[in-house]
């Protein structure tokens, strides 16, 4: 799911669903932010907790965001493209089927900042 272009990137948010999920539901959910120190990192840093909630129930989301090795940009863009990704998840909540009371985030190192 696109949430913003920048620096002529496309950035997405990868989204796991519960089994039997429908737009309907009122899931918990959470983000997850990979790490790398804004320097690089891999969406692929979560998958495996990603699946895992999912399995629980909570939808959960991977979100990927700027790095200057590979966009040539700072810290202060990947900070913005994190806040950007939160906030798309909150305004499609009941798309997603969520309850946008109950969405949280995590990450590693830079990503858990």
């Amino acid at each position: 799911m696109l949430y913003k272009e920048a620096s002529g990137v496309e950035l997405n948010l990868y989204v796991y669903k519960p089994d039997g999920w429908t737009a309907e539901d009122n899931n918990p959910a959470i983000v997850f932010y990979f790490g790398g120190g804004w320097v690089g990192g891999s969406l692929s840093h979560f998958s495996s907790q990603a699946q895992h909630y999912a399995d629980l129930g909570l939808v959960t989301v991977l979100a990927d965001y700027r790095v200057a090795s590979r966009n040539k940009t700072k810290a202060m863009h990947c900070l913005e493209d994190a806040r950007d990704a939160m906030r798309h998840v909150c305004a499609n909540a009941r798309q997603l089927g969520l309850d946008p009371d109950r969405i949280t985030a995590s990450g590693g190192s830079a990503g858990g900042t």
